[in-house]
């Protein structure tokens, strides 16, 4: 009897706390020939995560509620931080000029 009161309180918190996360996602493409950039780097400084593009440009990355600063990046590509991003970025374009 004493076992279904203390489960449920803990199954309640344990929902709350998993239900304050979103997935950023989204595809990564060359800004000047549209191509998808694969392995491309998506990086949050202030959490120290992030997450690699995959063959179609597309990443998925699973962040706290709130607002955040995104750094995206590329070998020989200038890096683009995107400020604030929302929950779904569809498409971000890197700049094709060099370091």
């Amino acid at each position: 009897m004493h076992l279904k009161f203390i489960l449920i309180p803990i199954i309640f918190c344990t929902t709350i706390a998993f239900g304050q996360s979103f997935t950023l996602s989204g595809y990564i493409r060359d800004a000047e020939t549209g191509e998808a950039l694969i392995s491309s780097r998506v990086y949050n400084d202030s959490l120290k995560t992030g997450t690699m593009s995959n063959v179609y440009g597309f990443y998925s990355l699973t962040l706290p509620a709130g607002t955040h600063n995104i750094l995206f990046s590329f070998i020989g590509k200038s890096p683009q931080k995107k400020s604030n991003a929302p929950k779904h970025v569809n498409v971000v374009s890197i700049d094709t000029s060099s370091n």
